[in-house]
């Protein structure tokens, strides 16, 4: 019955769906997955729990640390004839090379080993006279 005057039904129009918020969350799926892998990469230094460092001179001394053939990285300014505790100092490895600085004076500068600081319970004197 498809004469003239015949009705034809309307096609149903589909409404498009809203897909707007794919690309925000694409963003932040990336964002979260990047910032993931980035947080491996970045790993905590060792560190010691406590380091007391022991100043008999007459003087402030800064103390400094580095494993051979890095870079010096400042442990405590010690207070003239002191102890100083530094908490979870980072460790920098194995054979610990110390300096003793006084007004960017080196006053000594030693080398210990990673088992004799643990038999010394992480204890480091400053010595009383240059080395």
């Amino acid at each position: 019955m498809n004469g003239p005057n015949a009705t034809v039904a309307p096609t149903p129009v589909r409404r498009a769906r809203d897909l707007s918020w794919v690309g925000p969350a694409l963003v932040i799926v990336f964002a979260a997955l990047l910032m993931a892998g980035a947080a491996r990469l970045v790993t905590q230094p060792k560190t010691i729990g406590a380091v007391r460092i022991v100043n008999p001179v007459e003087q402030s001394v800064d103390v400094d640390v580095k494993e051979p053939g890095g870079p010096w990285s400042p442990l405590a300014a010690v207070e003239p004839q002191s102890t100083t505790t530094v908490l979870d100092a980072v460790d920098v490895g194995g054979p610990w090379v110390i300096r003793f600085r006084v007004s960017d004076e080196v006053l000594a500068k030693v080398q210990r080993g990673h088992d004799e600081l643990e038999h010394d319970h992480w204890r480091i004197v400053v010595p009383t006279r240059a080395h």
